[in-house]
């Protein structure tokens, strides 16, 4: 497993609300994650308001996942995580050297 983080901020204000009613700007970390499965390598993202990850989702880890329709499960030990499938590539390990559909 992989993972590069990026810190996001993001508006909240809507137009016509009031900037005195609420917070202006959001601020949370979003992680892309690379889950090697066989010959696929899956980019997931990972999003969090605390600036974190799990303690379970440690790099250079192994982790029993899941692939579903765009949804890739990261399966821990106390939880499972359900995250967005971002990309999908071909790893280019030896006898993985055919294109992947």
């Amino acid at each position: 497993m992989r993972v590069e983080k990026r810190n996001v901020t993001k508006s909240r204000l809507r137009s016509g609300s009031d900037p005195d009613r609420g917070p202006l700007q959001s601020h949370y970390s979003v992680y892309a994650v690379s889950v090697q499965l066989t010959c696929a390598v899956y980019t997931v993202r990972y999003e969090s308001e605390f600036n974190d990850l799990p303690p379970s989702m440690v790099p250079g880890d192994s982790v029993p996942v899941r692939v579903g329709k765009h949804i890739l499960y990261l399966d821990f030990p106390a939880q499972s995580l359900r995250t967005q499938i971002v990309r999908r590539e071909t790893s280019h390990a030896a006898g993985c050297s055919q294109k992947m559909d």
